[in-house]
């Protein structure tokens, strides 16, 4: 909700020739998640650009009033959809087994989840990073049926430490260096083997090149940064770590 619907499309508009410039320049896939209200007007003149939406209802179908089907999304051109990001589980009290009810549902129809997890300030400082990713993992690979999972049907993991979402603030190098090895280990003990990991939480033109040294990040979930064009295409410029 940072853009209106006629803000969003004049964005889309105006930028979409140089995002396309951008993503074959750089030989990365640019994916854009705009709001519901802009996905079908966007969807039509996609071009080579991918498009993803914000969230899916955790039902396929039903009396969910208010709710968007995963089904419905599919329908309308889209290839990615976030699920669990923090906000929605902040103001939507929303928890891991509701965003992976979400996930499977993308994955029924075909979609890529982007499955966000991370710690809040108070749990980084006491040094429990790790025990509430894997909880949440865990909680959300219950909803999921990995076994059926297929290579292209590829996870996107988004590691957003809360505490560093809009604030400038990003971990050091050796804590992201470790949380990415963790997280792949982890995934992988999971029986988790088709995925990719992102990183999200204050990137921008001024982090971009440290967090490009990190091993393991495969991408980024870029918030808002993303709003001005110019910024953006500083970070799609300087990305040479996108691996999917």
């Amino acid at each position: 909700m940072q853009l209106t619907l006629k803000e969003e499309l004049n964005f889309f508009k105006t930028n979409k020739k140089e995002l396309e410039e951008l993503s074959q320049k750089n030989k990365s896939k640019i994916i854009l998640c705009p709001s519901f209200l802009s996905i079908p007007e966007i969807s039509k003149n996609i071009g080579s650009l991918n498009l993803g939406a914000q969230d899916c209802s955790d039902q396929i179908s039903g009396a969910v009033t208010g709710q968007i089907s995963a089904k419905s999304l599919q329908e309308v051109g889209c290839s990615y959809c976030i699920v669990g990001h923090s906000e929605r589980r902040k103001f939507n009290c929303e928890t891991s087994i509701t965003t992976g009810k979400k996930a499977n549902l993308l994955l029924e129809q075909n979609l890529t989840p982007i499955i966000c997890i991370g710690e809040n300030e108070k749990e980084y400082k006491q040094g429990e990073t790790k025990n509430i990713l894997a909880k949440q993992i865990d909680e959300v690979f219950q909803q999921i049926k990995i076994e059926e999972i297929k290579k292209d049907q590829m996870l996107l993991i988004a590691y957003e430490p809360i505490w560093a979402i809009g604030t400038g603030l990003t971990p050091t190098s050796k804590e992201l260096e470790e949380i990415f090895s963790w997280l792949e280990a982890f995934l992988k003990q999971k029986g988790v083997f088709y995925f990719k990991i992102l990183y999200g939480g204050s990137v921008s033109n001024k982090t971009i090149q440290s967090l490009n040294s990190i091993k393991n990040i495969d991408g980024f979930l870029i918030g808002g940064s993303s709003l001005d064009f110019q910024e953006l295409k500083k970070i799609v410029d300087s990305c040479y770590c996108v691996k999917f």
